[in-house]
């Protein structure tokens, strides 16, 4: 049986395999558009998480409502763009109701102790480091990271992991996103449980932020975050100010000093009772912590156009129009009295638009480890786990999930993709439905970006594993679909794809084997025979030559019939090849000499009315590729004439 893995970019890796990925590295932080600096720090294991989880610092949990810590069963890293890649990871039990839990911040990242809110022998609990933090790369990157970014992200977790509905569960920053991925996606939210509810309005901001509010509670901390903005900026606003330190536009020095200041004064005030200072530094003054909670914060409270967030108007979620298309999910709100982060008004407000949530006031701060609010939340998953409403998991896999014992008697061993239909279609799709539902009117590259992905992201696979996964002929099947989809011209349809068996297979080897002993020697041919005949699932492309179609027409020909169908031949064998990349199976396309040499028909049991494009391996990648480091530039490619 294999072991746990890790998804890394659509293929999975062995956990131990992906720990070599998160040794010491060097972190890259944006200063500017276009400009970088580097920064050495250590990247903490995956399965350990953020480094602490917001709001734990030097609190005693022995007496909480708080589940005990259960193990990592699966944890991955998905390239949701081009530029970003996400980790997530999943506790519990795998055939469990799921539950996402959505981390604060925007910046904050997760740590394993999030996991522990659900009573993991009836939850599946997703925890995802949404864009530029945690074990999420690039490490603090504020290009494409808004707000419709991380709700399409959340949707692409789903679909990864072959879920249909779920609970999702966020405070502060969390509440916000939860919020907004509800109103995206209604449909995909069986519950909503709230804490320190924050809905990114100005008024808000300037509350905790400007001096208009926390300051007042708290003057010796607000002494501190101001006194890292010189005197003569104050009256352009601490958010502003911040901002040009923290994007590096006045130096690395100013920028982590501004970080470390920035960080530590929500820290200081988020508890009723304020922690120790030495293990409130240790947490907030943190260098790789402050960076990306920081810098993070202020984009998304910068936003765009004078609006917070990159909501189309200040006070949008508390819209009628948005409200409406989640009142009928069961909601309970868990809101602390002296929350000066995020004050109870915001929390009030929302529960008594919405008219059919739960509000509980509990006598705390802002941080959700406080023992009430623990119990409060607690007492929420465990009441929907009870049946207060209802989560469906998508079908399990044929033979079912694979588990083995341990500890808590769930651990899922995550071989492969899972999804029911193909990543790209239905990501793209919940990406520009999550655009639209913000009523932000979705660009061509945002309705690319996921099929984009995938071409940039599938690799030629030159190692395979020795079995097929489950569910292949049905993900071949899709493949071939897609692949029939490809331009062509007068609708000749030429494609045909000849699946080889076992001993049709063993012929094609043998051919080539003797194709390489007879020009580089016996051994050579021994040593391509047995390479070949490791390989999994065996595909010919072919093209058909109808006499009909080719009559008089050469390849030579610039518009002729037989270059017409092979050039769509070769468009159907990528639409394939990417197609099959969604669904975690790899691919390697050869156009090698046994191709065209005139024993393959018959060795491969080819029709002679059709000659070969190519064949085609395919299987479950032992492992990937790095990406090509030779590319022409695009001025090299794309040339311009006037």
């Amino acid at each position: 049986m294999r072991r746990s893995a890790l998804a890394l970019g659509g293929l999975l890796m062995p956990m131990q395999a992906a720990s070599a990925l998160l040794l010491p590295a060097t972190r890259h932080i944006a200063t500017s558009r276009g400009l970088s600096r580097s920064a050495p720090k250590t990247c903490r294991a995956l399965s350990m998480g953020a480094a602490g989880a917001e709001g734990q610092e030097a609190l005693d949990f022995g007496s909480t409502r708080l589940y005990p810590q259960p193990p990592l069963v699966a944890g991955g890293m998905l390239a949701v763009s081009e530029l970003h890649t996400v980790a997530w990871y999943e506790y519990g039990n795998p055939a469990g109701r799921p539950a996402l839990f959505v981390h604060g911040g925007p910046g904050g990242g997760t740590a394993p102790m999030n996991a522990r809110y659900f009573d993991p022998a009836l939850y599946r609990i997703i925890l995802v480091d949404q864009r530029g933090c945690g074990k999420s790369t690039p490490f603090a990157e504020l290009e494409e990271n808004t707000t419709p970014d991380l709700v399409a992200d959340f949707e692409q977790i789903r679909l990864l992991l072959a879920i249909d509905t779920w609970q999702v569960f966020g405070g502060s920053w969390g509440s916000t996103l939860a919020l907004a991925y509800a109103v995206a996606h209604p449909e995909r939210v069986t519950e909503l449980v709230l804490r320190g509810v924050f809905l990114l309005r100005r008024k808000e901001l300037d509350f905790f932020y400007e001096g208009k509010g926390t300051n007042f509670l708290f003057p010796e901390q607000w002494e501190d975050y101001k006194a890292a903005i010189p005197e003569g900026e104050h009256g352009d606003g601490f958010i502003q100010a911040y901002g040009k330190r923290l994007r590096g536009e006045l130096g690395q020095e100013a920028q982590l000093a501004a970080a470390k200041a920035w960080s530590v004064w929500e820290g200081s005030v988020s508890r009723l009772n304020v922690p120790p200072r030495d293990a409130l530094l240790a947490k907030w003054a943190d260098a790789d912590f402050a960076l990306a909670f920081a810098r993070i914060e202020n984009h998304y409270f910068t936003g765009s156009n004078g609006v917070a967030g990159f909501f189309p108007r200040d006070g949008w979620l508390l819209e009628e129009e948005n409200l409406a298309r989640i009142r009928h999910i069961p909601t309970v709100i868990v809101q602390g009295r002296y929350d000066v982060v995020c004050p109870a008004v915001s929390a009030y407000e929302l529960h008594s638009a919405l008219g059919t949530s739960t509000l509980h006031m509990t006598t705390t701060g802002h941080s959700s480890f406080e023992p009430e609010i623990i119990q409060r939340l607690v007492d929420a998953t465990d009441a929907y786990a009870a049946g207060g409403s209802t989560a469906t998991a998508a079908p399990a896999p044929e033979g079912g999930w694979p588990l083995r014992g341990g500890s808590s008697g769930y651990h899922r061993m995550a071989g492969r993709l899972g999804t029911p239909a193909a990543l790209a279609r239905e990501a793209a799709a919940a990406a520009a439905a999550a655009a639209a539902a913000l009523r932000i009117p979705p660009s061509a590259q945002e309705y690319a970006s996921v099929l984009q992905q995938l071409m940039l992201s599938r690799r030629t696979i030159n190692a395979f594993e020795s079995e097929l996964p489950v569910g292949w002929e049905a993900s071949l099947q899709r493949a071939v679909r897609a692949a029939t989809h490809a331009p062509n011209h007068k609708r000749t349809e030429p494609w045909r794809f000849h699946l080889l068996g076992p001993a049709a297979a063993a012929r094609v080897c043998e051919l080539n084997a003797e194709l390489v002993a007879e020009s580089k020697g016996a051994e050579a041919g021994a040593k391509k025979l047995k390479r070949w005949l490791a390989m999994p699932g065996w595909l010919v492309a072919t093209c058909v030559r109808s006499s009909m179609r080719s009559a008089g027409s050469s390849m030579d020909e610039p518009t002729s019939i037989l270059r017409e169908d092979y050039a769509a031949c070769c468009c159907a064998v990528q639409n394939l090849c990417l197609s099959l990349h969604a669904e975690g199976i790899g691919t390697k396309w050869t156009t090698g000499a046994v191709n065209f040499d005139p024993r393959f028909g018959a060795a491969a049991g080819l029709p002679e009315d059709e000659y070969v494009v190519g064949t085609l391996w395919f299987g479950e990648a032992a492992a990937q590729p790095d990406a090509p480091s030779k590319r022409l530039s695009m001025e090299e490619v794309l040339i311009r004439h006037d």
